[in-house]
């Protein structure tokens, strides 16, 4: 089953600067798809077509194969910025149970139920001992794994995440990707970077974004979508040794003239 199709995307602001144009995709069940492009190229303009927070210029936006809106539901997003204040005094706990107010949920008031599957989500990123820690006490790769927690308080069948580890750090960042690696059994993936030195271990396909999308159903990066995406080949000023978990190791695929 398709999870997200994009049928002839294009997006411009104020219909002068074009960010994006002729963005055909579809992501299947279970993939695991990193959206890679440089600054300013439209990576995040994409993810926020895909969740509803911006409506696409030209084409239509598939959700599981149905309207877009209707199925937002099924979605858990963890975007760039946050609205969590690590210095406001609130709990672990609290925090991800506020992941059952974007679905529907109306009052402040959380039920007994909502609590026990907070701890529950909370079990499945490794941190349901630190359930009532104030989320200003956790360190930086810790609060994104609180913040997963929240996105999955909806049991989502696909995950959305935005530049998810831009402020942590090395050692952090495995840890991370080990948890989506784990996570991606049961839920599909799509993660947004700007890290072109890194396809994280787990992921299943590449995308490479600047106003068009170039797609690869597998964890490299050809040569083609270097060109189309950098301006560069892999004997000019592109690296070429990718890294995963710290080992370099090369996800670019041999070139061939045919293809």
């Amino acid at each position: 089953m398709s999870v997200l199709e994009f049928r002839n995307i294009g997006f411009s602001y104020n219909r002068e600067r074009t960010v994006l144009k002729d963005i055909n995709l579809r992501v299947e069940q279970g993939d695991y798809l990193i959206v890679l492009g440089p600054n300013g190229g439209g990576k995040s303009t994409f993810l926020k077509l895909l969740v509803g927070l911006l409506k696409p210029t030209k084409g239509q936006v598939f959700l599981f194969d149905q309207d877009k809106k209707s199925q937002l539901k099924r979605v858990g997003y963890l975007p760039q910025h946050t609205n969590v204040n690590p210095h406001f005094p609130i709990s672990v706990q609290d925090v991800v149970v506020m992941g059952r107010l974007r679905n529907g949920g109306q009052y402040w008031f959380t039920r007994k139920q909502d609590r026990a599957h907070a701890c529950e989500m909370l079990d499945s990123v490794g941190l349901v001992d630190f359930r009532d820690r104030r989320i200003g006490d956790l360190s930086g790769g810790q609060r994104q794994r609180v913040l997963i927690a929240r996105a999955l308080m909806t049991d989502p069948e696909l995950l959305v995440l935005d530049e998810p580890t831009a402020s942590i750090d090395a050692a952090a960042k495995s840890a991370f990707y080990e948890l989506l690696e784990k996570l991606n059994q049961s839920v599909t993936i799509i993660m947004v970077s700007h890290d072109l030195s890194i396809i994280p271990s787990g992921v299943k396909s590449v995308a490479c974004v600047n106003q068009t999308l170039h797609y690869h159903n597998a964890p490299q990066i050809t040569e083609e979508m270097l060109i189309m995406t950098y301006g560069c080949t892999s004997t000019g000023n592109c690296p070429v040794e990718l890294v995963a978990h710290g080992v370099p190791h090369r996800v670019l695929s041999p070139h061939h003239k045919d293809h």
